[in-house]
């Protein structure tokens, strides 16, 4: 799993969207349950406007890390967006 996740940090530096995603995702297929993860898959979500899967991986960031202050800025900029476009 540490391979995936490297690899997805990787792409992501290269500002390679969609196989950063893969292979995060992978990662945790493979048992990286880590806030670290979840939060790069929400901001890689954030780049590609699906704002569903970012705002689903940045909850699940802070269910395992709750005093992650920017996780939580950034979960809460996703939903006064959402409310401003209601």
């Amino acid at each position: 799993p540490i391979y995936h996740d490297y690899l997805g940090q990787a792409y992501a530096g290269e500002n390679k969207v969609e196989d950063a995603i893969e292979s995060l995702l992978r990662s945790i297929e493979f048992g990286n349950n880590n806030h670290e993860t979840h939060t790069m898959l929400g901001s890689l979500f954030m780049q590609t406007e699906d704002y569903t899967s970012a705002m689903k991986h940045y909850k699940i960031a802070l269910d395992l890390n709750p005093g992650d202050r920017t996780t939580r800025g950034h979960l809460e900029e996703i939903r006064r967006s959402q409310a401003a476009m209601n």
